[in-house]
């Protein structure tokens, strides 16, 4: 496995948990009517990053190429 590789699959690991988490810290919170309206643009703010990473993650293990060229 190339190292562009590798590195797609740890990214893809790194936005899954950070999906898990972000579905175990706040969603309670949320059904529970815990937390205001101002929480809900962070949470979706950190579930973006973390999707984003994943999408990352597949693009450069689906190419096998370097994301940003040299």
């Amino acid at each position: 496995m190339s190292r562009n590789r590798q590195f797609g699959a740890f990214l893809i690991v790194l936005g899954a948990i950070g999906i898990w988490l972000n579905l175990k810290t706040y969603v309670p919170s949320i059904r529970a009517g815990e937390l205001g309206p101002v929480v809900y643009p962070m949470i979706a703010l950190w579930a973006a990053i973390a999707i984003g990473l994943v999408v990352l993650g597949a693009r450069i293990i689906v190419t096998g190429d370097d994301p940003i060229p040299e």
